[in-house]
Order: structure tokens, then C-alpha cells, then sequence
């Protein structure tokens, strides 16, 4: 034989493609509260917004993001009016004052250091003890 491949092994080749990884229903729902609560918080930084105005207010803002969502078929539409929903919400109940979470302190990392490389100058600390 030539070192060409037969029409067979060329179609075996084609099958044997890596398979995806099944995604089920929870990484989808995660993925999508995780865009809504990125567009929540995008409400939340914006000053002098309509969330000042009360729950009504974002109550009118949703509504409007759902017709235009349904109008153009977009999914970031139906996703900021998720957003706007829990905005009204979170008015309502009182939550939407609550402080932000602290950034946490900076862990320093306990364990060996590197050595010096070779031919590197002393640490000023051994020339000090000298």
C-alpha cells in the first residue's frame, strides 16, 4: 500500500471527535442569574437612577425592558428586565441598602522561600549581622 489513507480509516477519523460536556439545567440557571446579578449591580452603581424613586419606579422600569425584550427577541432584554424585577424587590423588603460586602484582607503565603540564585548579592539583612 501507498502511504495513503483508505476511504474507511478517513471516515473513522471524522467521528471520533472529542464530545462536548453535557451541560444540564442548574449551569444554565446559575449562568443566568450570575448575568442578572451582574446587571444588578450595574443598577446599584448607577447615581441619581431610577431605583431612587422606589419600587414603582423600577416596577415601570421592568415592564418597559420586558416589551422591548419581547419586541426584538433578545435575551439581554429579558435579563435586564429580571434584573429590574429584583431590583423592586430588593426596594421592597429593604434589602437594597444593605452595605456592600468588605474586600477581604490580602492572605500573605507562609512557607519557604525561594533561595538565592547564584550570584546574586547578599540580602542586605546578612551584610548588616556582618
Amino acid at each position: 500500500m501507498s502511504g495513503r489513507k483508505q476511504k474507511t480509516e478517513r471516515k473513522k477519523t471524522k467521528q471520533e471527535k472529542a464530545q462536548e460536556p453535557q451541560v444540564f439545567f442548574e449551569d444554565g440557571l446559575l449562568a443566568f442569574l450570575r448575568n442578572v446579578g451582574q446587571a444588578v449591580g450595574g443598577i446599584k452603581n448607577r447615581p441619581d437612577g431610577a431605583q431612587n424613586l422606589g419600587p414603582e419606579a423600577m416596577f415601570v422600569c421592568t415592564t418597559e425592558a420586558l416589551g422591548l425584550a419581547r419586541n426584538s427577541g433578545d435575551a439581554k432584554g429579558y435579563i435586564s428586565a429580571s434584573a429590574y424585577a429584583l431590583v423592586a424587590a430588593m426596594l421592597q423588603a429593604g434589602a437594597w441598602t444593605l452595605p456592600p460586602r468588605p474586600m477581604p484582607e490580602p492572605v500573605e503565603e507562609e512557607g519557604p522561600k525561594e533561595p538565592p540564585k547564584k550570584g546574586s548579592k547578599k540580602a542586605p539583612e546578612k551584610e548588616a549581622a556582618k
